[in-house]
């Protein structure tokens, strides 16, 4: 369930940092997930400086479901403390999770 009220329940924040290859999949997989859960929600991905392509996917992602995804992106690799407080600086949610954005 989106956030279209405004309303969000769920924050996931999620550090990137050149995962190209996975973000297609995991942002799949991700709302699959919190879908079925029933709760608004929203997905904030935090582009820590990538250099593969991410920012452009991260764009993309966040511009096809300005609802409940938000990309964040750092001029510059500042590492994953730094882009985890910069997701939780604009997360919304009661409850903030944190996930690593390489499938693992």
């Amino acid at each position: 369930m989106s956030n279209t009220d405004g309303e969000v329940r769920l924050s996931v924040v999620l550090p990137v940092y050149n995962e190209i290859e996975n973000l297609t999949t995991l942002h799949e997989e991700l709302v699959g997930t919190l879908d079925k859960i029933g709760s608004p929600y929203e997905i904030i991905y935090v582009d820590d400086g990538s250099r593969d392509g991410s920012t452009q996917k991260l764009t993309e992602i966040a511009e096809s479901d300005r609802d409940t995804v938000k990309a964040i992106i750092l001029r510059r690799n500042f590492g994953q403390t730094a882009a985890i407080s910069a997701g939780i600086d604009h997360a919304r949610g009661e409850i903030v999770v944190l996930m690593d954005a390489d499938l693992q």
